[in-house]
């Protein structure tokens, strides 16, 4: 880790030294930029920060920092009423940590539950629509859940108000008409979900591939995070888009899913490994969703400077420089610093407005926005 921090605070100070030549800055100011660039690295990346996730205090004690530095530096501020802050408001989705789902037996003696974030975990910007966050549908399985000219995978099924039960990874196949554009929108799970509610689907439950049980802790910490949109004026429209549950299951809830069924967990898995079409039937169980869909408005900002030309005739043609400055934030008991995402390229953007501006070589204006 130390290798890799003193790497980055090297990469910025040449950066940094290289600007600082080229526009005619003194040899000697090299120990100075790289004071800054280590002391500003260090302290965006502590842990006094947490990690600096939008909306955060973490995120607005970090631009409160690089306000001060740019003001340090002499870059004017370009923010709103005379400040160097933009304001725009986020708004925040996220599925409460008490959601559960429910297998029904079909028998009806005994419900088993599943709870959000160990069981099963969300997919980043699928959320259910309120209509659907307490219903109850069959389950159908249908392998890899592809839909196209060559193959459809929902042929003779009837998935209409039902959950449907995918592989969650793209489809194995070897002929040559199953690659490039139409492979790689299978392997994203929201082309998956689009089909599936093209079909009248409801819900959608993916059986994990490998890489997601291998790294399932990291899953689910993201699965966790808020998801963050951009609010806009009559961004109301948006909401006309019904999102139905979509949910990967970890292995183990897979396995209790397909428990009894006319293939099991095991089975099916075996048929995806031989290339072989696995076959599609509907479950003798029901699935339960009780979610908890948290949504909130907050806002954020934008820090901006400028750093004026010195020459008139180029007043109105700017250039712009940029680099985010938020990062994860906290996640279960674990800081998420961030140096490298992005403190580092804040750190550099830092010293480069720092050089410009003790210049004053700038022909345009230059807006450094983080």
């Amino acid at each position: 880790m130390k290798n890799t921090f003193f790497s980055l605070i090297m990469i910025a100070f040449f950066v940094s030294c290289g600007v600082a030549n080229k526009i005619g800055s003194p040899s000697e100011d090299r120990l100075s930029n790289l004071n800054y660039i280590k002391s500003n690295l260090e302290f965006l990346a502590s842990d006094e920060l947490e990690g600096r996730e939008a909306t955060t205090r973490g995120e607005k004690l970090a631009s409160l920092y690089i306000a001060k530095e740019l003001q340090k530096y002499g870059v004017q501020p370009y923010g709103n009423d005379g400040t160097y802050f933009q304001y725009f408001d986020l708004k925040l989705t996220y599925y409460g940590i008490d959601s559960q789902i429910s297998l029904l037996k079909s028998d009806s003696t005994r419900e088993l539950t599943f709870d959000f974030v160990e069981d099963f975990i969300s997919i980043s910007g699928e959320y259910s629509d309120s209509i659907y966050v307490s219903d109850s549908s069959h389950i159908v399985f249908v392998g890899d859940g592809r839909s196209d000219n060559n193959h459809d995978d929902y042929v003779n099924l009837d998935v209409n108000g039902k959950t449907v039960l995918i592989f969650s990874e793209a489809p194995n196949s070897q002929n040559d008409f199953f690659e490039g554009n139409i492979k790689a929108y299978y392997a994203k799970l929201s082309g998956k979900i689009s089909i599936a509610k093209s079909k009248g689907a409801t819900g959608v439950l993916f059986i994990p591939d490998g890489n997601v049980t291998c790294n399932w802790d990291l899953f689910r910490w993201t699965s966790q995070s808020p998801f963050f949109e951009y609010t806009r004026e009559q961004s109301d429209t948006l909401s006309e888009v019904k999102n139905i549950p979509a949910f990967i299951l970890n292995k183990e809830s897979a396995r209790e899913f397909l428990e009894s069924e006319k293939y099991n967990y095991e089975q099916l898995v075996s048929l995806l490994n031989s290339n072989e079409t696995p076959p599609y039937f509907e479950l003798d169980h029901q699935v339960k969703y009780n979610l908890k869909v948290m949504r909130e408005t907050k806002k954020t900002r934008n820090v901006i400077g400028v750093i004026e030309g010195n020459d008139s005739g180029l007043k109105n043609e700017f250039v712009s420089l940029g680099a985010h400055y938020d990062h994860l934030g906290i996640r279960g008991e674990l800081i998420y610093n961030g140096a490298d995402d992005n403190a580092s390229g804040t750190t550099v953007l830092l010293g480069a407005a720092r050089v410009f501006a003790k210049s004053k070589k700038n022909s345009r204006p230059i807006i450094v926005i983080f």
